[in-house]
């Protein structure tokens, strides 16, 4: 019986399931109940394919076999823990060992639910819609921030970051992040220690191609026991609209001129597919005719044109 008929308000059509495991045997029986089941399947066999799998396709859910050689899955789940493109993305590990102590290390690197071996396909059915129904939740609330274009992280009193929304993990990633934590921890020292008159509660940090431009939302720490500050993130780039972008690259099609404008704003070609109703397969055609146009080869170099374009007029 499929998954759906016990939960028919989950919509499985879009869900996609990443399985990882060493063994041939065990990744064809679960892809064929997955599939059965109405899930994407996508398979890998070590844990560093399931990593660059996971950050290229971004899946609902990992299944992820615990005793694999080279890098193992306790290895393979805290690298996605790490990774701002996979940190939220689920994992259930699929493990023999019943031990507490390895229970515990894998709850420890970010497992949020474990199935024992030989596997109980109606149980790891029951547990995988379980955990997507909450990381479908946990979606929507972020869907809900980006769509009123919050760019929101906070950091610890070291600077070190804890969460941060979506979009503003796009404005972050062409960055380095150790260069803008020793700036914010900088700012934060001083911000303790001055005077009320001489804070200084936004400020600026320049880096290329883009300026950010950081707010701090909680001027004194959220939680004494886990000191936290919120700070807002946002890019300056000085280009307010897609007909703005056109009259500044004028060899860009209209809606050349609306790609590049969103990627200007740290979206990426799915978000932009979703804007402009356009699949991402023809988002990155646009990018393609971009790049040939304006004689670079990346998003961020293409910004950085468009920015020296609105700098020179």
């Amino acid at each position: 019986m499929s998954v759906s008929s016990h939960y028919p308000n989950l919509n499985l059509s879009s869900a996609t399931i990443l399985v990882v495991d060493d063994v041939p045997e065990n990744l064809g029986l679960l892809y064929k109940q997955l599939d059965k089941s109405g899930f994407e399947v996508l398979l890998a066999t070590e844990g560093q394919q399931a990593i660059d799998i996971a950050q290229t396709k971004q899946p609902d859910l990992i299944l992820l076999d615990v005793n694999m050689p080279i890098v193992d899955g306790f290895e393979c789940c805290q690298k996605l823990k790490a990774h701002p493109l996979t940190e939220y993305i689920p994992v259930i590990f699929m493990t023999g060992w019943t031990e507490t102590e390895f229970i515990l290390k894998g709850f420890q690197v970010g497992c949020v639910d474990y199935v024992t071996k030989p596997l109980h396909l109606d149980e790891v059915l029951a547990r995988i819609t379980t955990h997507l129904a909450h990381a479908k939740r946990f979606k929507q609330q972020q869907h809900a921030i980006d769509a009123s274009q919050l760019s929101v992280m906070a950091v610890d009193q070291d600077a070190q970051l804890l969460w941060q929304t979506s979009s503003c993990q796009r404005h972050l990633l062409d960055h380095s992040l150790n260069d803008l934590q020793t700036f914010i921890l900088h700012w934060l020292q001083h911000l303790n220690t001055s005077s009320t008159e001489n804070k200084t509660y936004r400020i600026r940090y320049q880096t290329q191609p883009v300026d950010l431009q950081l707010r701090l939302l909680s001027p004194t720490q959220l939680d004494e026991s886990s000191p936290s500050y919120l700070i807002e993130v946002q890019v300056a780039t000085g280009i307010y609209s897609a007909i703005e972008t056109q009259h500044y690259c004028p060899m860009l099609t209209t809606r050349e001129a609306e790609v590049l404008y969103w990627v200007s704003l740290g979206k990426t070609s799915k978000d932009i597919g979703q804007i402009l109703n356009l699949s991402p397969r023809t988002v990155n055609k646009h990018l393609e005719n971009i790049f040939n146009k304006l004689g670079v080869e990346t998003r961020t170099a293409a910004v950085s044109y468009l920015l020296g374009q609105y700098q020179q007029r």
